[in-house]
């Protein structure tokens, strides 16, 4: 399932909700740049009110960890729920063309 929608609008509240209480043998696996952040740790950094520097730092790595998943999944018979933006049509349809056949 891929997401879309605007930054603030509700996708990982909607995607946690999903997770939350499903039945068992139907799991969902949540794809999205949030989650790589929020397992990512800064030396140095304090945890609360950094979330500025912390993102500065981590975005490009996060960034490129999700792409990575992105590109194993399709290899992986598995329920994805897919967390981002993909506000742009172009972008979703070259995201998703290596899913064809899924």
């Amino acid at each position: 399932v891929m997401l879309i929608g605007l930054p603030a609008a509700g996708k990982t509240t909607w995607a946690k909700s999903q997770v939350e209480g499903v039945k068992p043998g139907k799991r969902y696996i949540v794809l999205s740049t949030n989650n790589i952040l929020d397992q990512m740790k800064v030396s140095g950094l304090l945890r609360s009110h950094n979330y500025h520097e912390r993102f500065e730092i981590l975005m490009p790595h996060a960034s490129a960890a999700l792409n990575k998943l992105l590109e194993i999944a399709p290899t992986r018979r598995r329920s994805y729920l897919w967390d981002q933006t993909n506000v742009y049509q172009s972008a979703r349809r070259r995201k998703l063309a290596t899913f064809v056949g899924f």
